[in-house]
């Protein structure tokens, strides 16, 4: 294993354009499967602090998040125009088992 990876789920765990709520320690990240590649990307929509992006739907390659409807690119985390929006962190995947290179990091809300 690459140094530096955390393991989040069995890649057959999960579906086809649906998110995954993972906490890593007390951190949430939100895990998707779309368009058959996996995104691992924060799970707290800096709109309002909610906890729920996991539970957005997907297009386009991007999440839009259930409460207020921003967006969010699953490559990058951008919102659409290229502002900062969330953080989308790399993804490894092994022998069927989901890996991402998870960076702790402190909100500053």
């Amino acid at each position: 294993m690459e140094e530096g990876y955390t393991r989040l789920c069995l890649l057959r765990e999960l579906t086809e354009g649906k998110g995954k709520r993972i906490y890593i320690d007390e951190h949430p990240v939100a895990v998707f499967l779309f368009s058959g590649k996996v995104y691992v990307t924060d799970n707290i929509c800096p709109h309002q602090h909610a906890n729920i992006l996991h539970e957005g739907f997907l297009e386009q390659g991007h999440v839009v998040c259930p409460a207020h409807g921003w967006s969010f690119s699953l490559e990058t985390g951008n919102q659409p125009g290229g502002r900062w929006g969330i953080t989308s962190y790399p993804v490894l995947i092994r022998d069927g088992v989901v890996y991402t290179k998870f960076a702790h990091r402190k909100f500053d809300w």
